[in-house]
């Protein structure tokens, strides 16, 4: 006999297997993901280098200091632009 039909109902136990931690949000993001962020990431920083090298002083110097403007721009860009929008409320 099909229960819906009929009102017949089912009380059954539901064991929550949601996982209850902070870091739950990182579940979706897989390793295809990560490795394909990094890898744009790079890409584009990349192309910055390559068109600010020539005018941008920050952008010239030894490679570990080019390589820390890089990671502190695009930190930058990440965390402080949304501060600097004249409409932002």
């Amino acid at each position: 006999m099909p229960y819906t039909e009929f009102g017949v109902m089912m009380v059954v136990p539901v064991k929550d297997i949601r996982s209850k931690n902070a870091w739950v949000f990182l579940r979706p993001l897989t390793w295809d993901i990560w490795l394909t962020s990094c890898i744009l990431f790079v890409l584009i920083r990349f192309v910055v280098w390559v068109l600010e090298h020539q005018v941008n002083e920050e952008s010239r110097g030894p490679p570990s200091y080019q390589v820390g403007t890089s990671v502190w721009f695009s930190f930058s860009i990440m965390v402080f632009s949304h501060g600097n929008c004249p409409n932002a409320p």
